[in-house]
């Protein structure tokens, strides 16, 4: 399902993200997306946005985790995006801690588990573990969770998607169509400025998933109805 998308939500982000953790010009990325896959963008991009290092490697990253982990040293990377299971790939490839360089790990198009940040710590003590959530409707990330310092031991549970970025706000509506309580299971909505302007050559699809802001009707506040279901927790964060 191709979307139809504008530059205007890829630069909202780029410039949110780089703000939100201080990259600069001696930061080091890994470009580690397929050229088929949106993620390519924030991999491509996001080191130019701000000056910095983009490393291009050889060989498709999970196609030989072994020479991957080797590349990520010996290239000093500093950001890397990756799903959990490249990072446990990676993981399994490694002797113990190889990358010293490492600081910020992006998480996305999975569930992200503490055992994965584990994981990530074990390969880089350095190392901060942010869960992104997004689409490609939306696109890019739209959520984040920074995962704490102090995870405790590592049980297998799943981290939170979090709360919106700048300019986002991410909504639970139940099944009545109301926001959802704390704790009440509901579809996860995006309201936010910074959509894709919907699928293309679909206008069907695009009027399901894409509408007003159903509380206050307005055509010009838009949402995206991801299809996923979260609810609140206690402490403000969306799993």
């Amino acid at each position: 399902k191709a979307v139809v998308g504008t530059h205007r939500p890829l630069a909202h982000f780029l410039e949110w993200q780089s703000g939100r953790f201080d990259f600069g010009e001696s930061d080091r990325f890994a470009l580690s997306s397929g050229i088929g896959h949106d993620p390519l963008l924030r991999d491509l991009l996001a080191p130019l946005w701000v000056g910095a290092t983009l490393c291009v490697p050889a060989v498709e990253p999970a196609a030989d985790p072994v020479a991957l982990v080797a590349w990520l040293a010996s290239e000093r990377v500093t950001a890397l995006h990756a799903t959990p299971s490249l990072l446990r790939l990676v993981h399994s490839s490694a002797r113990g801690s190889m990358l010293p360089h490492l600081r910020w790990i992006f998480f996305g198009g999975e569930p992200l588990r503490d055992t994965d940040v584990a994981r990530a710590r074990a390969l880089a003590p350095g190392v901060a573990c942010v869960n992104f959530y997004g689409a490609t409707e939306t696109p890019q990330a739209m959520g984040y969770f920074v995962a704490p310092d102090d995870s405790g031991e590592a049980s297998g549970r799943s981290l939170p998607v979090g709360r919106g970025i700048d300019g986002v706000q991410l909504l639970v509506v139940n099944a009545v169509g109301s926001l959802a309580g704390v704790g009440e299971l509901g579809e996860i909505v995006v309201r936010t400025p910074y959509l894709s302007q919907g699928y293309a050559n679909d206008e069907q699809l695009t009027r399901e998933r894409f509408d007003a802001n159903p509380f206050n009707g307005d055509a010009a506040d838009r949402v995206y109805r991801t299809g996923d279901l979260g609810r609140w927790r206690p402490d403000g964060e969306l799993e």
